[in-house]
């Protein structure tokens, strides 16, 4: 679902930033995570215990991290960075857990060069696989039997067998799924057909996640009291400091790569940005295998399902709150004057539409018993700029934007107009999908350069 929300060629303009991302990101939490999980956990976990709980609280959920930020207007290219960095920390602890799982490793015997080369064999046979998978879809896709419901099976479908066929095969699955769908963009699919799959995978990824949440809290009620102490609770609030900490520690040290990336980041962008590592469901499909790979089995295994599960609950709640408001206090909100202006013209533009044709209408002898004066009333479009309450000194007036911020802004509309109209042609056969897909992959290029 994440993968296929990712723009591909916005995601190949930046690949060495969304790696470099995702290397810092895992690596801080690794060892920052399990030196706290080290040092103040009470309970008798070993060093392996403690660095698979690292890894796995660690991971950032790809959907939830980014859903606060998509509402507040952030650009398309910091979600696709924190999308793909999420995907990439996700594939290198799938990829971790499985060799783990196939070899019964101890972290004593991870340093031998066969266990690299078959994470590297992992990580490549799972990408081929992951790319034939999706180009079956798009042949699919190509209405192969007539018949839109039988395409659709087909391809979710092919979706479940590669994953479960990866997975036997001794590589990430996962691994595999981000890969298809980073190789389908909205040209793989015709309008109609693109509406039910994704109203399909939001519809049953909600429910999965529902039955994960209420099926591992029965898991934990079952465990026995005695293991719930008040050091338990602390340690909880311990865990949800560190990895704001960690997070925050990420924006700091991958600053420069953003920056790099887009002319727009400044300081504010990356405080809302600091409160985006939200956990979620992959960290908790995860954490029964904690127990099952530790060198020394636990009393309460439970645990390390309950620390994972409140930390994905409480960053759910107070970081998605935390990433708006500080978006709105820091007057990330606002709508800029060019883009006032833009849809201020926008609806005088439909505006006069209606009028005219309620005029034309007014001569038909058919509506004569027609109420002209409420049909204009109800058809007036009033339109209120939102004003963000921004905490700043009143005598300070805003300025009025200059010539490159009006010539800039209107670079990005013609930017986007020029995309929509590529896809248009091409769902009316005007275009083929490879010649539009690489007249959309040159517009996007430059669209994140100031002045292209």
């Amino acid at each position: 679902m994440a993968a296929l929300d990712v723009d591909f060629y916005i995601l190949k303009n930046v690949c060495w930033q969304v790696v470099l991302t995702g290397l810092i990101s895992f690596s801080t939490a690794f060892i920052i995570i399990g030196y706290v999980v080290l040092k103040f956990n009470k309970d008798s976990w070993d060093l392996q215990s403690c660095l698979l709980f690292s890894m796995t609280l660690g991971i950032t959920d790809p959907v939830h991290s980014v859903n606060s930020l998509k509402t507040i207007g952030i650009s398309k290219m910091y979600t696709d960075i924190i999308r793909g960095e999420s995907m990439i920390i996700c594939g290198f602890t799938s990829i971790f857990f499985g060799v783990f799982r196939s070899n019964i490793l101890s972290i004593s015997n991870f340093r031998e060069l066969h266990i690299i080369m078959g994470l590297s064999l992992d990580i490549l046979g799972s990408i081929i696989c992951g790319y034939w998978c999706a180009r079956i879809i798009q042949f699919i896709l190509t209405d192969l039997f007539s018949n839109t419901l039988t395409n659709i099976v087909l391809c979710i479908s092919m979706v479940y067998l590669t994953f479960y066929i990866v997975e036997f095969l001794g590589m990430s699955g996962m691994v595999a799924l981000v890969a298809v769908g980073l190789n389908l963009d909205s040209l793989s699919f015709k309008p109609r057909i693109e509406l039910i799959i994704t109203k399909f995978l939001i519809m049953f990824s909600c429910v999965y996640q529902h039955l994960i949440y209420t099926f591992f809290g029965i898991v934990i009620g079952c465990g026995e009291i005695k293991h719930f102490q008040f050091h338990t609770l602390v340690f909880m609030f311990i865990l949800f400091a560190t990895v704001n900490f960690v997070r925050l520690l990420t924006v700091v040290l991958v600053s420069p790569i953003l920056r790099h990336s887009n002319y727009e980041y400044n300081w504010r962008w990356g405080i809302v940005i600091a409160w985006s590592g939200i956990k979620g469901v992959f960290s908790l499909l995860l954490a029964p295998d904690i127990h099952n790979l530790a060198e020394q089995k636990v009393e309460s295994p439970q645990l390390f399902i309950l620390y994972i599960q409140v930390i994905s609950l409480m960053t759910m709640g107070i970081n998605s709150y935390m990433m708006t408001y500080s978006a709105r206090t820091l007057g990330l909100c606002a709508i800029s004057l060019p883009r006032q202006m833009a849809m201020q013209n926008a609806i005088k533009h439909i505006q006069e539409i209606i009028q005219n044709r309620i005029t034309l209408f007014k001569t038909e002898k058919i509506l004569t018993n027609v109420n002209w004066t409420l049909v204009e009333e109800k058809t007036k479009i009033e339109y209120i700029i939102p004003f963000p309450h921004v905490s700043c000194d009143k005598k300070v007036k805003e300025e009025s934007p200059t010539d490159e911020v009006l010539i800039e802004e209107a670079r990005l509309h013609v930017a986007i107009i020029q995309m929509s109209s590529f896809e248009k042609q091409c769902n009316d056969g005007v275009l083929s999908v490879e010649a539009a897909r690489t007249l959309i992959g040159a517009t996007k290029s430059y669209c994140h350069i100031q002045g292209k």
